[in-house]
Protein backbone atom coordinates (compact mmCIF):
# COMPACT_ATOMS: atom_id res chain seq x y z
CA UNK A 1 0.00 0.00 0.00
CA UNK A 2 2.68 2.28 0.88
CA UNK A 3 3.18 4.96 3.13
CA UNK A 4 0.37 8.04 3.02
CA UNK A 5 0.31 11.29 2.21
CA UNK A 6 0.31 13.55 4.89
CA UNK A 7 -1.54 16.66 4.54
CA UNK A 8 -2.33 19.64 7.57
CA UNK A 9 -5.17 21.75 7.95
CA UNK A 10 -5.46 25.48 9.24
CA UNK A 11 -8.69 27.55 9.10
CA UNK A 12 -9.70 30.87 9.90
CA UNK A 13 -12.93 32.42 10.87
CA UNK A 14 -16.26 31.64 12.13
CA UNK A 15 -17.61 28.59 13.12
CA UNK A 16 -19.13 27.09 10.27
CA UNK A 17 -15.49 27.75 8.82
CA UNK A 18 -14.45 25.30 11.22
CA UNK A 19 -17.26 22.90 10.24
CA UNK A 20 -16.44 23.11 6.50
CA UNK A 21 -12.84 22.12 7.97
CA UNK A 22 -13.52 19.45 9.65
CA UNK A 23 -15.91 18.18 6.48
CA UNK A 24 -13.01 18.41 4.12
CA UNK A 25 -10.21 16.72 6.45
CA UNK A 26 -12.92 13.66 7.19
CA UNK A 27 -13.24 13.36 3.28
CA UNK A 28 -9.24 13.51 2.88
CA UNK A 29 -9.12 10.80 5.38
CA UNK A 30 -11.82 9.03 3.74
CA UNK A 31 -9.42 9.25 0.58
CA UNK A 32 -6.44 7.66 2.83
CA UNK A 33 -4.33 10.62 3.84
CA UNK A 34 -2.91 11.21 6.89
CA UNK A 35 -3.85 14.13 8.52
CA UNK A 36 -0.50 16.20 10.86
CA UNK A 37 -0.54 18.95 12.86
CA UNK A 38 -0.27 22.32 10.65
CA UNK A 39 3.03 22.92 12.24
CA UNK A 40 4.60 19.98 11.20
CA UNK A 41 5.77 18.82 7.57
CA UNK A 42 3.56 17.91 5.47
CA UNK A 43 3.09 16.86 1.13
CA UNK A 44 0.23 18.83 1.23
CA UNK A 45 -1.84 22.44 3.46
CA UNK A 46 -5.20 23.42 3.18
CA UNK A 47 -5.78 26.58 4.44
CA UNK A 48 -9.68 28.20 4.81
CA UNK A 49 -9.61 31.45 4.68
CA UNK A 50 -11.81 34.00 6.32
CA UNK A 51 -12.02 37.50 4.80
CA UNK A 52 -14.66 39.46 7.23
CA UNK A 53 -12.18 41.81 7.56
CA UNK A 54 -8.88 42.99 6.18
CA UNK A 55 -7.24 41.87 8.72
CA UNK A 56 -8.57 38.36 8.36
CA UNK A 57 -7.54 38.67 4.56
CA UNK A 58 -3.98 39.98 5.69
CA UNK A 59 -3.63 36.81 8.21
CA UNK A 60 -4.58 34.29 4.81
CA UNK A 61 -2.29 36.12 3.40
CA UNK A 62 1.16 35.73 5.96
CA UNK A 63 -0.23 32.15 6.92
CA UNK A 64 0.13 31.04 3.08
CA UNK A 65 3.32 32.84 2.49
CA UNK A 66 5.08 31.15 5.95
CA UNK A 67 4.18 27.60 4.44
CA UNK A 68 5.77 28.33 1.44
CA UNK A 69 8.90 29.50 3.16
CA UNK A 70 9.11 26.44 5.34
CA UNK A 71 7.77 23.89 2.97
CA UNK A 72 8.60 25.21 -0.42
CA UNK A 73 8.03 21.58 -2.27
CA UNK A 74 4.92 21.53 -0.65
CA UNK A 75 1.43 21.34 -2.65
CA UNK A 76 -0.49 24.54 -1.06
CA UNK A 77 -4.57 24.60 -1.66
CA UNK A 78 -6.08 28.06 -0.47
CA UNK A 79 -10.17 27.79 -0.09
CA UNK A 80 -12.68 29.16 1.73
CA UNK A 81 -14.51 33.05 1.72
CA UNK A 82 -11.05 35.19 0.82
CA UNK A 83 -10.79 33.59 -2.66
CA UNK A 84 -14.35 32.77 -3.48
CA UNK A 85 -14.78 36.78 -2.73
CA UNK A 86 -12.05 37.61 -5.44
CA UNK A 87 -13.28 34.68 -7.78
CA UNK A 88 -16.88 36.74 -8.01
CA UNK A 89 -14.78 39.89 -9.59
CA UNK A 90 -13.96 41.89 -5.82
CA UNK A 91 -10.43 43.81 -8.06
CA UNK A 92 -9.88 46.12 -4.63
CA UNK A 93 -6.08 45.64 -3.59
CA UNK A 94 -6.64 42.86 -1.24
CA UNK A 95 -8.22 40.64 -3.44
CA UNK A 96 -5.83 41.57 -6.32
CA UNK A 97 -3.36 40.22 -4.29
CA UNK A 98 -5.12 36.57 -4.55
CA UNK A 99 -2.71 36.47 -7.64
CA UNK A 100 0.42 36.68 -6.83
CA UNK A 101 -0.20 34.34 -3.41
CA UNK A 102 2.67 31.25 -3.39
CA UNK A 103 -0.28 28.50 -3.42
CA UNK A 104 -0.88 25.84 -5.91
CA UNK A 105 -4.95 26.13 -6.38
CA UNK A 106 -7.49 28.58 -5.59
CA UNK A 107 -11.13 27.80 -4.38
CA UNK A 108 -13.63 29.17 -3.28
CA UNK A 109 -16.38 27.72 -1.06
CA UNK A 110 -16.36 24.13 -2.12
CA UNK A 111 -17.86 20.90 -1.55
CA UNK A 112 -15.43 18.38 0.22
CA UNK A 113 -14.57 16.26 -2.60
CA UNK A 114 -14.15 19.57 -4.77
CA UNK A 115 -11.47 19.83 -2.62
CA UNK A 116 -10.26 16.52 -2.12
CA UNK A 117 -10.11 16.04 -6.58
CA UNK A 118 -8.11 19.14 -6.74
CA UNK A 119 -5.18 18.17 -4.13
CA UNK A 120 -5.23 14.40 -6.18
CA UNK A 121 -4.59 16.53 -9.29
CA UNK A 122 -1.63 18.45 -7.70
CA UNK A 123 -0.18 14.73 -6.27
CA UNK A 124 1.93 13.10 -8.85
CA UNK A 125 0.28 9.61 -9.86
CA UNK A 126 2.75 7.43 -7.74
CA UNK A 127 1.67 9.41 -4.80
CA UNK A 128 -2.03 9.60 -4.96
CA UNK A 129 -4.17 7.28 -2.71
CA UNK A 130 -7.70 6.80 -4.14
CA UNK A 131 -8.48 3.50 -2.92
CA UNK A 132 -6.74 3.34 0.36
CA UNK A 133 -9.80 3.47 1.89
CA UNK A 134 -11.02 4.78 4.84
CA UNK A 135 -9.00 5.51 8.17
CA UNK A 136 -10.28 7.03 11.47
CA UNK A 137 -9.93 10.80 12.20
CA UNK A 138 -7.02 12.37 13.83
CA UNK A 139 -7.69 14.00 16.68
CA UNK A 140 -11.14 13.91 16.95
CA UNK A 141 -12.67 17.28 18.42
CA UNK A 142 -14.63 17.00 21.39
CA UNK A 143 -17.02 19.75 20.80
CA UNK A 144 -17.87 19.21 16.97
CA UNK A 145 -20.34 21.84 14.99
CA UNK A 146 -23.02 21.06 12.99
CA UNK A 147 -23.90 23.57 10.71
CA UNK A 148 -27.51 23.52 9.74
CA UNK A 149 -28.19 26.71 7.94
CA UNK A 150 -25.74 27.92 5.24
CA UNK A 151 -25.59 31.66 3.05
CA UNK A 152 -27.08 34.96 3.84
CA UNK A 153 -30.32 37.29 2.26
CA UNK A 154 -29.01 40.26 4.75
CA UNK A 155 -28.39 43.83 4.11
CA UNK A 156 -25.80 44.74 6.62
CA UNK A 157 -24.54 47.73 5.31
CA UNK A 158 -21.10 46.65 6.43
CA UNK A 159 -20.84 43.03 5.65
CA UNK A 160 -18.84 40.86 2.72
CA UNK A 161 -20.85 37.92 3.97
CA UNK A 162 -23.46 37.41 1.36
CA UNK A 163 -20.79 37.85 -1.48
CA UNK A 164 -18.99 35.03 0.06
CA UNK A 165 -21.39 32.69 1.08
CA UNK A 166 -24.52 32.95 -1.16
CA UNK A 167 -28.13 32.78 -0.25
CA UNK A 168 -30.22 31.67 2.26
CA UNK A 169 -29.93 27.76 2.53
CA UNK A 170 -31.32 25.47 5.21
CA UNK A 171 -29.80 21.81 5.54
CA UNK A 172 -32.32 19.12 5.74
CA UNK A 173 -33.63 17.84 9.14
CA UNK A 174 -32.43 14.27 8.54
CA UNK A 175 -29.25 15.37 6.92
CA UNK A 176 -28.45 17.45 10.60
CA UNK A 177 -29.60 14.29 12.57
CA UNK A 178 -27.41 11.81 10.41
CA UNK A 179 -23.98 14.50 11.25
CA UNK A 180 -25.32 15.25 14.91
CA UNK A 181 -25.83 10.82 15.16
CA UNK A 182 -22.61 9.82 13.95
CA UNK A 183 -20.74 12.34 16.16
CA UNK A 184 -22.76 10.75 18.85
CA UNK A 185 -21.79 7.39 17.78
CA UNK A 186 -17.93 8.70 18.44
CA UNK A 187 -18.60 10.25 21.75
CA UNK A 188 -18.91 13.42 21.77
CA UNK A 189 -20.68 15.22 24.32
CA UNK A 190 -21.56 18.28 23.29
CA UNK A 191 -22.74 19.50 19.50
CA UNK A 192 -22.67 23.23 18.41
CA UNK A 193 -25.50 23.86 16.00
CA UNK A 194 -24.24 26.93 13.63
CA UNK A 195 -25.06 28.74 10.52
CA UNK A 196 -24.51 32.22 8.95
CA UNK A 197 -28.02 33.24 10.04
CA UNK A 198 -29.25 30.21 12.06
CA UNK A 199 -32.21 31.44 13.61
CA UNK A 200 -33.26 32.19 9.57
CA UNK A 201 -33.44 28.52 9.55
CA UNK A 202 -36.35 27.03 6.84
CA UNK A 203 -37.16 30.38 6.26
CA UNK A 204 -36.10 29.60 2.20
CA UNK A 205 -38.46 26.30 2.24
CA UNK A 206 -41.56 25.84 2.06
CA UNK A 207 -43.93 25.37 5.11
CA UNK A 208 -43.67 26.18 8.89
CA UNK A 209 -40.58 24.34 9.85
CA UNK A 210 -37.88 26.56 11.75
CA UNK A 211 -35.11 26.53 13.95
CA UNK A 212 -37.75 25.57 17.14
CA UNK A 213 -38.59 22.09 15.38
CA UNK A 214 -35.46 21.61 13.96
CA UNK A 215 -33.93 21.85 18.12
CA UNK A 216 -36.94 20.06 19.13
CA UNK A 217 -36.46 17.19 16.65
CA UNK A 218 -32.52 16.48 17.56
CA UNK A 219 -32.74 17.22 20.88
CA UNK A 220 -34.98 14.28 21.25
CA UNK A 221 -31.99 11.45 20.46
CA UNK A 222 -30.78 9.55 22.86
CA UNK A 223 -27.70 9.87 24.76
CA UNK A 224 -25.41 12.20 27.65
CA UNK A 225 -24.91 15.19 25.51
CA UNK A 226 -25.98 18.95 25.11
CA UNK A 227 -26.66 20.92 22.16
CA UNK A 228 -25.02 24.67 22.22
CA UNK A 229 -27.00 27.04 19.89
CA UNK A 230 -24.52 28.79 18.43
CA UNK A 231 -24.64 32.53 16.56
CA UNK A 232 -28.04 33.69 16.49
CA UNK A 233 -28.82 37.28 14.43
CA UNK A 234 -31.27 39.24 16.57
CA UNK A 235 -33.32 40.51 13.52
CA UNK A 236 -34.00 36.55 12.98
CA UNK A 237 -35.34 35.98 16.30
CA UNK A 238 -38.89 36.95 18.72
CA UNK A 239 -38.92 36.82 22.40
CA UNK A 240 -41.34 33.49 21.55
CA UNK A 241 -38.50 31.27 19.16
CA UNK A 242 -36.22 32.64 22.27
CA UNK A 243 -38.15 31.17 24.44
CA UNK A 244 -38.48 27.45 22.65
CA UNK A 245 -34.98 27.28 21.85
CA UNK A 246 -33.89 27.88 25.13
CA UNK A 247 -36.53 26.40 27.60
CA UNK A 248 -35.42 22.90 26.74
CA UNK A 249 -33.05 20.84 28.97
CA UNK A 250 -30.50 19.45 26.62
CA UNK A 251 -30.23 23.06 25.10
CA UNK A 252 -26.99 24.69 27.23
CA UNK A 253 -27.88 28.03 28.68
CA UNK A 254 -25.59 29.91 26.37
CA UNK A 255 -26.58 32.28 24.02
CA UNK A 256 -24.41 34.59 21.10
CA UNK A 257 -26.49 37.89 20.04
CA UNK A 258 -24.38 39.81 17.77
CA UNK A 259 -25.22 43.29 19.00
CA UNK A 260 -22.90 45.31 16.86
CA UNK A 261 -24.01 48.41 18.43
CA UNK A 262 -25.64 49.58 21.53
CA UNK A 263 -26.77 53.03 19.59
CA UNK A 264 -30.42 52.94 17.68
CA UNK A 265 -28.62 55.34 15.36
CA UNK A 266 -25.53 53.64 14.56
CA UNK A 267 -27.67 50.09 14.22
CA UNK A 268 -29.79 52.02 11.59
CA UNK A 269 -26.84 53.00 9.61
CA UNK A 270 -25.77 49.52 9.78
CA UNK A 271 -29.09 48.19 8.68
CA UNK A 272 -29.62 45.68 11.29
CA UNK A 273 -32.73 46.12 11.19
CA UNK A 274 -33.90 45.94 15.29
CA UNK A 275 -33.19 48.00 17.73
CA UNK A 276 -31.70 48.30 21.42
CA UNK A 277 -35.70 47.57 22.33
CA UNK A 278 -36.03 44.62 20.31
CA UNK A 279 -32.44 43.62 21.70
CA UNK A 280 -32.92 43.42 25.08
CA UNK A 281 -36.88 41.70 24.66
CA UNK A 282 -34.24 38.81 23.45
CA UNK A 283 -32.25 39.00 26.55
CA UNK A 284 -35.27 38.93 28.87
CA UNK A 285 -36.70 36.42 27.09
CA UNK A 286 -33.40 34.10 27.34
CA UNK A 287 -33.16 34.78 30.81
CA UNK A 288 -36.95 34.25 31.78
CA UNK A 289 -36.32 30.41 30.72
CA UNK A 290 -32.76 29.99 31.48
CA UNK A 291 -31.45 32.86 34.30
CA UNK A 292 -28.15 31.25 34.69
CA UNK A 293 -27.38 31.94 31.16
CA UNK A 294 -24.26 33.18 29.44
CA UNK A 295 -24.94 36.21 27.19
CA UNK A 296 -22.40 36.89 24.74
CA UNK A 297 -22.18 38.97 21.91
CA UNK A 298 -19.87 40.82 19.14
CA UNK A 299 -19.48 44.72 19.44
CA UNK A 300 -18.31 46.88 16.49
CA UNK A 301 -16.46 50.03 17.43
CA UNK A 302 -15.70 53.30 14.72
CA UNK A 303 -18.47 52.47 12.49
CA UNK A 304 -18.41 55.60 9.81
CA UNK A 305 -20.31 58.21 11.80
CA UNK A 306 -20.24 56.87 15.00
CA UNK A 307 -20.07 59.73 17.72
CA UNK A 308 -18.68 60.18 20.81
CA UNK A 309 -22.23 60.03 21.75
CA UNK A 310 -22.92 57.04 20.28
CA UNK A 311 -20.35 55.12 21.55
CA UNK A 312 -21.29 56.48 25.27
CA UNK A 313 -24.84 55.10 24.37
CA UNK A 314 -23.35 51.50 23.00
CA UNK A 315 -21.20 51.31 26.13
CA UNK A 316 -24.19 52.05 28.55
CA UNK A 317 -26.41 49.75 26.63
CA UNK A 318 -23.66 46.86 26.93
CA UNK A 319 -22.69 47.58 30.53
CA UNK A 320 -26.75 47.45 31.41
CA UNK A 321 -27.41 44.19 30.15
CA UNK A 322 -24.28 42.56 31.91
CA UNK A 323 -23.17 40.15 29.33
CA UNK A 324 -20.52 37.31 30.08
CA UNK A 325 -18.01 38.27 27.00
CA UNK A 326 -17.66 40.63 24.42
CA UNK A 327 -15.77 39.88 21.28
CA UNK A 328 -15.01 43.47 20.35
CA UNK A 329 -13.57 44.40 17.05
CA UNK A 330 -12.99 47.98 14.96
CA UNK A 331 -15.22 48.29 12.02
CA UNK A 332 -12.99 47.06 8.76
CA UNK A 333 -13.95 48.80 5.34
CA UNK A 334 -15.04 45.94 2.58
CA UNK A 335 -15.17 46.62 -0.75
CA UNK A 336 -18.49 46.02 -2.44
CA UNK A 337 -20.79 46.86 0.42
CA UNK A 338 -22.54 49.83 0.85
CA UNK A 339 -20.70 51.19 4.04
CA UNK A 340 -17.25 51.47 2.23
CA UNK A 341 -18.94 54.60 0.15
CA UNK A 342 -20.08 56.25 3.47
CA UNK A 343 -18.64 59.41 4.67
CA UNK A 344 -17.33 60.75 7.53
CA UNK A 345 -14.91 57.58 8.41
CA UNK A 346 -14.14 57.60 12.10
CA UNK A 347 -10.60 58.24 12.35
CA UNK A 348 -7.82 55.50 13.40
CA UNK A 349 -6.51 56.52 16.68
CA UNK A 350 -10.74 56.91 18.03
CA UNK A 351 -11.64 53.70 16.80
CA UNK A 352 -8.69 52.05 18.49
CA UNK A 353 -9.63 54.29 22.28
CA UNK A 354 -13.10 53.32 21.60
CA UNK A 355 -12.19 49.99 20.83
CA UNK A 356 -9.85 49.98 24.59
CA UNK A 357 -13.23 51.27 26.35
CA UNK A 358 -15.00 48.53 25.48
CA UNK A 359 -11.83 45.30 26.15
CA UNK A 360 -12.23 47.12 29.36
CA UNK A 361 -15.80 47.07 30.08
CA UNK A 362 -15.58 43.17 28.79
CA UNK A 363 -13.14 42.32 31.56
CA UNK A 364 -15.20 44.22 34.15
CA UNK A 365 -18.75 42.42 32.72
CA UNK A 366 -16.75 38.90 32.01
CA UNK A 367 -14.74 38.79 35.71
CA UNK A 368 -18.41 39.57 37.23
CA UNK A 369 -19.63 37.27 35.96
CA UNK A 370 -17.33 34.75 36.29
CA UNK A 371 -17.24 35.41 39.93
CA UNK A 372 -21.08 34.52 40.33
CA UNK A 373 -20.34 31.00 39.48
CA UNK A 374 -17.95 30.47 42.57
CA UNK A 375 -19.72 27.39 44.81
CA UNK A 376 -22.02 26.17 41.86
CA UNK A 377 -21.78 22.99 40.23
CA UNK A 378 -21.46 23.47 36.43
CA UNK A 379 -20.84 20.67 33.90
CA UNK A 380 -17.61 21.13 31.59
CA UNK A 381 -16.55 19.35 28.51
CA UNK A 382 -12.85 18.62 28.98
CA UNK A 383 -10.97 19.77 25.93
CA UNK A 384 -7.55 20.44 26.43
CA UNK A 385 -4.88 18.86 28.82
CA UNK A 386 -2.99 21.21 30.94
CA UNK A 387 -0.97 19.03 32.31
CA UNK A 388 0.36 15.51 32.09
CA UNK A 389 0.24 14.04 35.81
CA UNK A 390 -1.18 10.70 36.65
CA UNK A 391 -2.66 11.91 40.18
CA UNK A 392 -4.24 15.29 39.23
CA UNK A 393 -4.23 15.26 35.66
CA UNK A 394 -5.64 19.44 34.54
CA UNK A 395 -7.46 19.94 31.90
CA UNK A 396 -9.39 23.59 30.21
CA UNK A 397 -12.93 23.17 29.06
CA UNK A 398 -16.18 25.15 28.84
CA UNK A 399 -19.02 24.90 31.12
CA UNK A 400 -22.79 24.82 29.75
CA UNK A 401 -23.50 28.94 30.03
CA UNK A 402 -19.96 29.01 28.41
CA UNK A 403 -17.23 29.72 31.35
CA UNK A 404 -14.05 29.07 30.38
CA UNK A 405 -13.08 26.31 33.62
CA UNK A 406 -9.59 25.25 34.43
CA UNK A 407 -10.62 21.79 35.90
CA UNK A 408 -8.48 19.55 38.67
CA UNK A 409 -9.78 16.15 37.53
CA UNK A 410 -9.95 12.74 38.65
CA UNK A 411 -7.13 9.96 37.27
CA UNK A 412 -10.31 8.52 35.54
CA UNK A 413 -11.11 11.71 33.31
CA UNK A 414 -11.02 11.53 30.08
CA UNK A 415 -10.68 14.44 26.96
CA UNK A 416 -14.35 14.55 25.85
CA UNK A 417 -16.14 13.81 28.80
CA UNK A 418 -18.51 16.12 30.38
CA UNK A 419 -18.44 15.90 34.32
CA UNK A 420 -19.78 17.95 37.15
CA UNK A 421 -16.96 20.72 38.45
CA UNK A 422 -17.41 22.68 41.64
CA UNK A 423 -16.35 26.31 41.13
CA UNK A 424 -13.72 27.13 43.57
CA UNK A 425 -12.66 30.62 42.41
CA UNK A 426 -12.90 33.38 39.47
CA UNK A 427 -10.39 35.68 37.81
CA UNK A 428 -11.05 37.77 34.75
CA UNK A 429 -10.13 34.86 32.51
CA UNK A 430 -12.74 31.88 33.80
CA UNK A 431 -12.91 29.87 36.71
CA UNK A 432 -10.75 27.12 38.32
CA UNK A 433 -12.73 23.93 40.09
CA UNK A 434 -12.77 20.60 41.17
CA UNK A 435 -13.76 17.31 39.37
CA UNK A 436 -16.91 16.08 40.82
CA UNK A 437 -17.27 12.85 38.86
CA UNK A 438 -17.41 9.58 39.99
CA UNK A 439 -15.37 7.46 37.40
CA UNK A 440 -18.08 7.25 35.07
CA UNK A 441 -18.75 9.89 32.47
Amino acid sequence: MGDRPTIAFYTLGCKVNQADTARIKDAFVRAGFEVVAFSDQAEVYVINSCTVTTTASQKTRQITRSVRRRAPVARILLCGCYPEVGRRGVVHGEFSALETLPVDRLLGVEEPQTVVSEVMRLLPAETRCDDFGYASPDGEVTRPVVVAQRGCDGGCTYCIVPLARGPLYSEPLAEVKREIESHLRRGAREIVLAGIHLAAYGRDRSGSFDLGDLVTEVTALPGEWRLRISSLEPMDLTPALVERLFARERVAPHAHLPLQSGSDGVLGRMGRLYDTLHYRSLVDAVRKVAPEAGITTDIMVGFPGETEDEHRQSMEFAESVAFSRLHVFSYSKRPGTAAACFSDPVPGDVARDRRDDFLSLGKVLSRDFYASQVETVLRVVLEEPLNSRRDTPTYFGYAENYVPVTVVANPWDRRGSMIPVRIDRASVDGCVGRSLSRGKN
